[in-house]
């Protein structure tokens, strides 16, 4: 395993014992074509040493912009442990058998949010998600095992940057970053 994936491993179990239901948060930045920035919180649900994966509606606004510009970043900030981290990548859409077996695993309200959701896109007035939500749950109610849908699937950030920031006193804080090389992890200690 790389050093940068170790230290990621050791952090991520620590949040995991401590935040269970928050630890897999985290913030993806995204740029659309005129190169303006937009961010949102994504759920980390799969990850090894060659990437973090998050599910999403492939027709979402984040959607759009990783279509145009696979260049991305997450973050990852738990302020009762004073920690954060900062992954810098390149992403792409996962295999078709990740979507399925993830999908697979889903709760079946959340397979029916995922047919009825247009993520991103305003709900007409004369609608509601709740109203939509139950017409999915009368179009599948036959249905024992409800299709992912092909606009809905995993992605996948492949680092080539890891930044690792521990809380000090005094806002000294401890940064260090890793830089793939060709093949190497490069390693620095940073200002805070």
């Amino acid at each position: 395993m790389s050093k940068p994936f170790d230290r990621f491993m050791e952090i991520i179990s620590k949040a995991k014992q401590e935040l269970p239901d928050t630890w897999n948060n985290m913030a993806l930045a995204t740029v659309n074509d005129l190169q303006q920035p937009s961010v949102r919180y994504v759920l980390l649900k799969l990850y090894d040493e060659s990437g973090l994966t998050f599910f999403s509606n492939y027709t979402s606004r984040k959607a759009e912009e990783l279509a145009t510009n696979s260049s991305a970043a997450v973050v990852f900030y738990w302020p009762t442990l004073g920690m954060q981290l900062r992954i810098e990548g390149t992403v792409c859409k996962t295999t078709e058998d990740i979507s399925n077996n993830y999908y697979a695993q889903r709760d079946r309200t959340s397979k029916i949010g995922a047919w009825v959701s247009k993520q991103s896109s305003m709900i007409p007035e004369s609608s509601s998600l709740s109203a939509e939500i139950e017409e999915g749950k009368a179009k599948f109610a036959q249905e024992t095992d409800i299709p992912r849908p092909n606009y809905w699937g995993g992605y996948k950030l492949t680092p080539s940057v890891y930044e690792f920031w521990h809380q000090g006193d005094a806002r000294l804080h401890s940064r260090e970053r890793y830089t793939l090389k060709a093949d190497y992890w490069h390693q620095e200690s940073l200002y805070p």
